[in-house]
């Protein structure tokens, strides 16, 4: 019999020890197999909630825009318009200038909305007309100095299917957004 010191281990309990210690292969296969699963599921709900989210801001940054163009009818005491490219989904402020046309506002750039966005539908009172040499199919909502502006409803449409509503109200001139499609009134 041999006797050991305190705290010695003899060769077997040692290797008993060295076999159980760590994690084998496919217990490392498993928890990589569960953590790639579960960030795979959270990437593709990430994704959806932004593209989502990209649909809803863009409906809101047309309703930012038509808030400025009811605040500069006001104050200017002329009528602003919002324009909508229809097939190259770009939208723009003009005003109605003394010589009796509309003018792109000189502060404001034309905006493209994203990518993933596009414009679905626009009614308004009067059909839109087009310019078929340039491709472009435009419409407009007009903001007048009294605060009203025409009725109208923009429907944006995001790769998902999903869509959101800019609705123009005539009598208040609010503009409103809905996280569905408005039927036109």
């Amino acid at each position: 019999m041999r006797i050991l010191q305190i705290g010695q281990k003899s060769n077997d309990e040692f290797n008993c020890i060295q076999e159980n210690a760590g994690f084998t292969f496919i217990e490392m296969v498993i928890v990589i197999s569960i953590i790639l699963s579960i960030s795979s599921l959270l990437s593709i709900w990430l994704g959806n909630f932004l593209v989502s989210k990209e649909l809803y801001l863009e409906a809101v940054r047309v309703s930012a825009l038509s808030d400025l163009a009811k605040e500069l009818s006001g104050s200017k005491g002329v009528n602003f318009r919002i324009y909508f490219d229809l097939v190259n989904n770009k939208f723009w402020i003009a005003y109605f200038s003394s010589d009796g046309i509309y003018r792109t506002y000189e502060r404001e750039k034309i905006n493209k909305l994203k990518d993933s966005v596009v414009i679905k539908s626009f009614n308004s009172p009067r059909s839109f007309y087009s310019d078929l040499a340039s491709g472009e199919v435009i419409d407009y909502v007009t903001f007048y100095p009294d605060g009203s502006c025409e009725n109208a409803r923009l429907v944006l449409e995001n790769k998902n299917g999903e869509v959101c509503t800019v609705y123009f109200a005539s009598t208040t001139g609010e503009v409103k957004v809905y996280p569905y499609e408005l039927s036109y009134q």
